[in-house]
């Protein structure tokens, strides 16, 4: 298994770095915060206003939606305990039930004790942060001690680096170097515009995807920003490691062992669209990968790789790490943009495009920690290379998150086109012999399937592919393909990276119940569907029949269509996809 790598650094080019997010009022408001022992009081933030001459309602939109933004001092101890998704499902609303148990401790202000949004270590359920330490595998007994020890002033501080990468990936065709082999060719070729035409047709070839949501053709993207490009004086690179789908923690991984591959990836895109600046949006609670990615850097600027005359060249190109302040839509990539312009975090409404209009309404390209990833090993082995790494007649690979009722949760590489049985093999299979229940394909946004899917839920050209004679169609043995998955089958669903297993002793219900109210709890609020429509999809959550039974009211599908076609982002397009998929197929017919 493969550690992460120590990348030395003298810091002697800092004076050659040009950086952007210095000067960002959000990275400055971060800063002051934890100046300030962790929170920004209402006379601290006149006090910032005086300073910075910013008007104090900046100041106050940014605080107020922002969710690592804290008016009250901070008690001795802040734990924050994960109630998303794959913690959910190992008991975290049990979990919070420790609040009893320090009530006295509570209520003196010494320990504050909250449930918090995903907090990307779905393989180490129940995850809880204390003090910004992560601690993973949590129960009701570990979870006191460690409390415990923190009022003591003893913690036991437990390093949340993990190491399961293996070292013979695909992604990664340099080892232990990081050479930048790639980008040197391209730094160093004597007809750069067409080497960078030459990086686009590859991608092509290869059916490169994005890596995040989406799935947009990644060729495609580049193409667009190198066309509008033309006459700007500006663009931009952006990758998103805002990484806070739950269930999603690949790109955790990535970051923290093979970041020199996202550097080089964005540094490609950067001389292919003719870009002077790149900036990987991180999450804040990725404060490990955020310390691995500034050694990566410093270590690439070290190597002359990037900043200013790149290995004595005409081209420049800075890098820099901007700390994402919060909030799980900034993972939508114009609200990402947002938030890098100081402004609340709320998706825009489009066209135009990022790649036409984006980061201060230049051309700017946004693409997946993976996206950027794949690029160096793509051009040193080629796109037939790639392409060739699928299965079942699909084209590429891809990295997945596995997490839930499985014995071995965590990163794997697999081809696309695996079927959902490979994935339950890669995870050792279900623990405590249990029977599969359901499978969600890509987080919450992606629904729950069943482990037996009724025949007329697949289009007539599957069934006759698979020759299904039988009522239902045994889920293991579905291959996951980006476009399989979005536009062949008759209820189109969301192929992520995000991959749980639900056994037949959880309790499904309450999981659904949970995911709908994480979609609740995240709306950014900016558009009346989504801002209504998840509140009204909890109401409903809660909602039972004499049975237990979820109570679906006439106007449900309704609803449901109305946030899809009326949602600015793809919050509130999903946001139904729990509940929907539970009624499709697991609501008892009364």
């Amino acid at each position: 298994m493969a550690t992460p790598i120590s990348f030395a650094s003298t810091r002697e080019n800092d004076s050659n770095r040009h950086n952007l997010c210095e000067s960002s009022l959000v990275q400055k408001l971060i800063r002051y915060q934890s100046e300030q022992g962790g929170h920004v009081s209402d006379e601290k933030l006149q006090e910032f206003s005086q300073r910075e001459k910013v008007p104090l309602y900046r100041l106050q939109e940014l605080v107020s939606f922002f969710n690592t933004f804290r008016k009250k001092p901070l008690p001795k101890v802040l734990v924050q305990i994960c109630r998303d998704f794959s913690c959910h499902l190992a008991g975290s609303q049990e979990l919070l039930k420790i609040k009893n148990e320090f009530a006295d401790e509570i209520e003196n202000g010494l320990v504050e004790i909250e449930g918090k949004s995903c907090i990307g270590h779905c393989d180490g359920p129940c995850a809880v942060i204390i003090n910004h330490h992560i601690y993973r595998n949590l129960n009701h007994r570990s979870l006191s001690g460690q409390i415990r020890n923190f009022i003591a002033d003893k913690p036991r501080h437990i390093d949340s680096i993990s190491t399961s990468i293996p070292d013979d990936w695909n992604i990664n065709p340099y080892g232990k170097t990081t050479n930048y082999d790639m980008f040197r060719e391209f730094v160093t070729a004597a007809d750069t515009e067409e080497f960078g035409s030459s990086i686009i047709r590859k991608l092509k070839d290869a059916t490169l995807v994005g890596k995040g949501g989406p799935g947009q053709t990644t060729y495609k993207k580049w193409e667009t920003v190198r066309k509008y490009s033309a006459g700007r004086d500006q663009r931009f690179v952006v990758c998103n490691a805002d990484e806070s789908e739950p269930g999603t923690f690949k790109d955790r991984e990535l970051l923290l062992h093979l970041p020199y591959l996202v550097v080089e990836g964005m540094l490609i895109a950067a001389l292919t669209i003719g870009a002077q600046r790149a900036v990987i949006y991180i999450r804040h609670e990725f404060e490990d990968q955020i310390e691995q990615l500034h050694r990566c850097i410093d270590h690439a600027y070290d190597l002359k790789i990037c900043g200013s005359n790149i290995l004595g060249t005409q081209f420049s190109c800075d890098v820099e790490v901007f700390v994402s302040p919060g909030n799980y839509i900034c993972g939508e990539q114009t609200a990402l943009i947002e938030a890098m312009e100081d402004k609340r975090g709320q998706p825009r409404q489009r066209p135009p495009d990022l790649e036409i209009q984006g980061f201060r309404n230049y051309p700017t390209l946004v693409n997946n920690v993976e996206t950027f990833a794949w690029v160096p090993s793509i051009l040193k082995n080629g796109p037939e290379w790639y392409a060739g790494l699928g299965k079942n007649g699909c084209k590429g690979c891809r990295f997945i998150s596995i997490s839930g009722d499985v014995n071995n949760p965590g990163v794997f590489e697999v081809p696309l086109g695996a079927t959902v049985g490979d994935l339950l093999e890669l995870a050792g299979g279900m623990k405590d012999g249990q029977q599969l229940l359901a499978f969600a394909p890509s987080g919450p946004s992606g629904g729950f399937i069943p482990a037996k899917v009724p025949k007329d839920f697949f289009p007539p050209e599957f069934i006759e592919q698979q020759q299904l004679t039988d009522s239902h169609f045994d889920l293991l043995k579905l291959p996951l393909d980006n476009n399989y998955f979005r536009y062949s089958l008759k209820s189109k669903l969301n192929l992520g990276a995000a991959h749980l297993f639900v056994g037949d002793q959880s309790d499904l219900q309450s999981l659904v119940r949970s995911c709908t109210e994480f979609y609740r709890n995240e709306s950014c609020g900016k558009c009346v569907p989504c801002r209504l429509g998840s509140e009204k999809l909890v109401q409903i959550s809660n909602m039972t029949n004499q049975d237990g039974s979820f109570q679906f009211p006439d106007y449900f599908q309704e609803l449901a269509e109305l946030m899809k076609q009326a949602s600015i982002c793809g919050l509130g397009q999903v946001a139904m996809a729990p509940l929907a998929s539970y009624k499709q197929f697991f609501q008892k017919k009364i």
